[in-house]
């Protein structure tokens, strides 16, 4: 009996070896999945306009794939149509989901959409006491904290002093400071990530996808069971980085470049996001 335990011991630390010198298991690409994200995809260049369908497409994906890697694309890209449509509520409910990375190159992406949206959300709700505050004192707030303290405001309209990266709003009054009856009169609200794309409307108003623009170049695969792809340039939304030619580089999932994110190498797709918007590249050969 001893003999037989020591050689199921033996036998279990020999597959506990194997897999740690093979490294991680990485899972096969569904091709039904891609296929029919590509199909979507298609769709979404078509005409932008045709929200409802593609809310509907999306939405029929995640029936098909309830826990598809590539979920998250869709669930995203239909909050974006809903944000179009006026569906406030329902858009914030999906973007909720991922607020949160849970693993991977396509949630972390998502990660980065979402709270982009919903940072855009939190600061369309904060006119609200803003207003409250200007009603009464017929002035704005010189500062959210003065805001969030104002005796005055009800419970229920407490703002939201950061955005969804946990960094301060950037927030200043507006107007003319020779003029002290215009004093403030306006205000100026910003997330410190998302610049002069912090207004809800004017990011609405962005081409879906159309700033973020690469070349890639040829696939490589890893003893892991990886795959890296060579991305010869890049341009993206990212002011940081106007003006300047991102130097080409071999990349692997998950991975970033300038403010996009490489989420997904499948087996005929690649995947990207930024801040704002997916993009999704036939696989070069």
């Amino acid at each position: 009996m001893p003999r037989a335990r020591y050689c199921i011991g033996s036998t279990l630390l020999c597959c506990l070896l194997l897999i740690l010198a093979c490294g991680p298991v990485f899972a096969a690409p569904d091709p039904g999945a891609e296929r029919d994200l590509w199909n979507i995809w298609k769709q979404q260049n078509a005409g932008t306009n045709a929200h409802a369908e593609i809310i509907a497409a999306c939405q029929a994906f995640e029936k098909t794939y309830p826990n598809g890697e590539l979920v998250p694309v869709l669930q995203t890209l239909a909050a974006w149509h809903q944000l179009q449509l006026g569906q406030v509520a329902e858009a914030r409910s999906v973007f909720a989901k991922c607020l949160e990375p849970r693993g991977g190159g396509i949630s972390r992406a998502a990660t980065e959409i979402s709270r982009a949206w919903t940072t855009r959300l939190d600061i369309l709700d904060l006119k609200k006491p803003l207003e409250f505050y200007y009603r009464r004192e017929i002035e704005y707030p010189p500062s959210l904290a003065k805001l969030a303290g104002y005796k005055h405001l009800p419970a229920e309209m407490k703002p939201t002093l950061i955005d969804r990266w946990k960094l301060p709003f950037d927030y200043r009054l507006a107007g003319l400071r020779t003029m002290k009856l215009l004093r403030g009169q306006g205000y100026i609200i910003k997330s410190q990530k998302l610049g002069d794309y912090s207004d809800l409307s004017t990011a609405l108003s962005l081409p879906y996808g159309e700033a973020i623009q690469i070349e890639f170049g040829r696939v490589r695969r890893q003893q892991s069971g990886g795959e890296l792809i060579e991305v010869r340039s890049a341009s993206t939304a990212d002011k940081s980085l106007a003006g300047k030619r991102l130097r080409p580089a071999t990349l692997n999932e998950g991975s970033k470049f300038g403010d996009v994110t490489l989420a997904y190498i499948g087996s005929n797709i690649v995947v990207v996001g930024d801040v704002n918007h997916w993009k999704i590249y036939p696989k070069p050969r």
